[in-house]
């Protein structure tokens, strides 16, 4: 994990990648049925549940087994290999992830807190700098399960991410690529913010990259 001045960052490597192609190779779990399909692999972040920290407005709940469910967007708590939804409004949790994705614990941020309140699910917060929060989005797609690809009916969970910038002022969000043109577009009315851009050529086709941009900028 990378730290930069004034700035929270959570940079690792992508698990997602890994995890889709030991899905795709080693899936020995049972199918389940979405809509006309049978899908292989989990709606779980990652498959599994996670040691974590659950807050609430009114408090938190520690030392639990985190479940982040991708197909309904819920946070639930693990019980006797059980998902168990959550019966109250939870704001933020937090999950470590074991050695296999370094040993890191990623922070949630419940979606609705950012400008749209009937929006669903959580935000991977991966950096959050001055006036500006860079955040993941996890998701969940359809696609041809690689080890029937004749069968029309056969499907896969494969788990990506989407990438937002947030600016906590005008409460403006956009959905960017890491790559110089999406994020600069982002920016587009800020000249100072184009000019370090242009001046200080950061690699913005990194997570650290645009965090570290952010920790220049600061209130920009």
């Amino acid at each position: 994990m990378n730290i930069f001045t004034q700035a929270s960052a959570q940079i690792i490597s992508d698990p997602l990648p890994a995890y889709n192609k030991q899905l795709a190779e080693r899936w020995a779990g049972e199918y389940m049925q979405v809509s006309q399909y049978r899908v292989k692999g989990s709606p779980y972040l990652l498959g599994k549940a996670f040691p974590g920290t659950l807050k609430f407005d009114d408090g938190t709940k520690n030392n639990v087994r985190i479940i982040y469910d991708l197909y309904n967007e819920k946070v639930g708590i693990e019980k006797d290999s059980l998902f168990f939804e959550v019966d109250k409004l939870v704001s933020e949790f937090s999950i470590m992830l074991p050695a296999e994705y370094a040993n890191v614990n990623l922070v949630f941020k419940n979606a609705a807190s950012f400008g749209d309140s009937k929006k669903k699910g959580f935000y991977n917060i991966i950096n959050e700098s001055g006036k500006y929060v860079f955040m993941k989005e996890f998701k969940l797609k359809l696609v041809p399960d690689p080890a029937n690809t004749l069968a029309k009916d056969y499907r896969m969970f494969e788990q990506y991410h989407e990438y937002l910038l947030y600016d906590t002022a005008s409460r403006n969000m956009k959905r960017i690529k890491l790559n110089k043109k999406s994020v600069s577009s982002f920016f587009q009315n800020n000249s100072a913010v184009e000019k370090e851009i242009n001046d200080s050529k950061i690699d913005l086709s990194t997570e650290a990259g645009v965090s570290l941009l952010l920790a220049r900028i600061g209130t920009m």
